[in-house]
């Protein structure tokens, strides 16, 4: 953990009325898509029990300026944490953080157990400790990455549902509107020069951020029904 002043993501910190969204350039990638999203924000939340954090690429939609409509999967871990604050009638604390190191952002999408820590296993891909610092919503309570980007710190609404999407997912479809989860921004901090990353899902976002990861576990599949596959030597260009 490093002081707020040794983090490139505090350059800027905006509360109040200065935070804007819409400031940042995410843009619309898709026909259907009902405005910008977070595409490759990766919201974190963590389990009240355990303290243990979580990440995870949910698509959030930048619907106002302090308002971001979220779809979290029943089954994901992020949604099993809001589970247990909507039971016990309690806003979750969360945030978006946006650009990292590709090892950091390749492994905040390990598929861990629950509850295990994406932050961990950031720093074990990167081979030093992930530096973190206090938000600015709940300091020591609730750390994010130092050196990413963007973070968008807020919290999630008990018991609100809000029309959600459609959005076009990565199979290359476009995904239905579902009902949501509405995340209220209470801060925004980001790097002067920040770079906005983003995901133009089905697409740029398999070159690094997920073929990777995919590739590597088809080839174990197949490898087990197909002993004979090797890796082939081919360039990228010559495969497709």
């Amino acid at each position: 953990v490093v002081r707020r002043e040794e983090a490139p993501v505090k350059e800027v910190v905006c509360r109040g009325e200065a935070i804007d969204l819409h400031a940042f350039p995410a843009p619309v990638h898709n026909f259907m898509d009902p405005g910008p999203y977070f595409s490759a924000g990766f919201l974190t939340t963590y389990d009240p029990d355990s303290g243990i954090d979580n990440c995870a690429l949910q698509r959030g939609w930048m619907k106002e300026r302090d308002r971001v409509r979220i779809w979290m999967y029943r089954e994901t871990h992020n949604a099993l944490n809001f589970d247990k604050y909507e039971r016990a009638g309690r806003e979750m604390p969360c945030a978006y953080w946006v650009g990292h190191h590709p090892l950091a952002c390749l492994a905040a999408q390990a598929r861990l157990g629950y509850p295990e820590s994406h932050f961990a296993a950031m720093g074990g891909l990167l081979q030093e400790p992930l530096r973190l610092v206090p938000s600015e919503t709940l300091g020591d309570e609730f750390l994010v990455p130092a050196d990413a980007e963007v973070v968008v710190e807020g919290y999630m609404q008990p018991g609100v549902r809000v029309p959600e999407g459609p959005f076009g997912e990565y199979p290359g479809y476009t995904g239905p509107q579902v009902p949501g989860t509405e995340m209220r921004v209470t801060a925004i901090t980001h790097r002067r020069d920040a770079i906005w990353h983003t995901i133009m899902a089905g697409y740029s976002d398999h070159q690094v951020m997920g073929s990777l990861a995919i590739e590597a576990a088809l080839y174990e599949d197949v490898k087990k029904r197909v002993p004979s596959l090797e890796i082939g030597r081919a360039s990228c260009r010559e495969r497709v």
